[in-house]
């Protein structure tokens, strides 16, 4: 895919005749073949100043809602990879709320939401590439508010403020922001039955809820998946499942409310699967059959109770979600 720095250049370029290729993008025509669908943005003056360094120069609102050019990558982006950066620590601010010390990482984290980012750059604004400490330095120190968090109606995971032992934990901004880029997939609920026989169909139910800022944006396969005590993984597809549509709020919902997605499997027994206990998983590999089976590639919830499984040669990548008896 490609991405441009100034939304309405998408919109201008391909509505020029010899080409005719404008569609905006929408959830019938997303993750398609056409130039409007390979087409993401690239923000690279995120929040320097009111129009965001010259991405949206168009007053009264500039880079905020109620600029026509602004809410037009707010529609397109829940269905298109968006990536930005700050400006150089000289340029960059965002007027009052980052106390004349750069960017507030919980203002950039709500407009982060608010245009489904699926990745951000650190190449700006930070002493690791810079020298001198500034707006990504301070989001490395700054806590991240639960409060301010609720009330800006932004995505909050199961126990994210506690650690293991349930004990509270202080998140900071750049954690926050780090934790949501992209998609966040995490794990409700999953019923199936504890015993089954051989050549008997079962019914599976999974439902995941995407804490992230965006959705998947490449197609990829979605497995259940038996594991054998030998290590042997039994895998049926979930046929008419696609990861793509899994967004984390239904887009244009300004109450920002989390949508579960709900994956439903009738599957049948293979007569000659062997009897004993199996681990019951989740496995969603790369599209890529090179990739297929490596672990790095999968998809992985973000659930700290949920194994992560590979075989003995470090293969696969299953979200584990339990276990069941095969009787003879």
């Amino acid at each position: 895919m490609l991405q441009v720095r100034v939304p309405k250049y998408k919109r201008l370029v391909l509505s020029q005749p010899i080409l005719g290729a404008f569609r905006e993008v929408n959830q019938k025509t997303a993750f398609g073949k056409t130039p409007a669908a390979r087409i993401g943005f690239h923000n690279d003056g995120f929040l320097a100043g009111p129009s965001h360094g010259g991405t949206w120069p168009e007053p009264p609102r500039f880079g905020n809602p109620g600029n026509p050019e602004y809410d037009y990558m707010t529609r397109e982006g829940a269905y298109l990879p968006v990536d930005g950066e700050l400006f150089w620590s000289d340029l960059g601010f965002d007027g009052k709320a980052a106390g004349g010390k750069g960017v507030d990482g919980l203002n950039a984290a709500i407009h982060l939401r608010e245009h489904h980012y699926a990745s951000f750059s650190l190449a700006h604004s930070y002493s690791e590439r810079e020298g001198k400490a500034y707006s990504i330095d301070r989001w490395l120190g700054d806590p991240v508010d639960p409060k301010a968090l609720r009330e800006a109606r932004m995505p909050i995971p199961d126990g994210y403020f506690e650690d293991g032992l349930g004990r509270p934990v202080i998140r900071t901004q750049f954690e926050y922001i780090q934790d949501h880029l992209g998609y966040r997939l995490e794990l409700q609920r999953a019923s199936f039955p504890s015993r089954i026989r051989p050549g008997d169909e079962f019914l599976v139910k999974i439902e995941l809820v995407n804490r992230g800022f965006s959705t998947l944006h490449n197609p990829r396969p979605v497995y259940l998946t038996l594991i054998g005590l030998d290590g042997k993984v039994w895998e049926q597809v979930m046929a008419g499942v696609d990861p793509r549509t899994w967004q984390p709020f239904k887009p244009g919902d300004d109450q920002y409310r989390p949508l579960l997605h709900t994956l439903t499997l009738k599957a049948g027994l293979p007569a000659k699967i062997r009897a004993g206990w199996h681990q019951i998983g989740l496995w969603m590999p790369d599209a890529s059959p090179p990739l297929r089976f490596d672990p790095r590639y999968a998809v992985r919830v973000a659930n700290r109770d949920v194994v992560w499984w590979t075989d003995s040669d470090g293969r696969h990548g299953i979200n584990v979600l339990g276990t069941l008896e095969v009787a003879e």
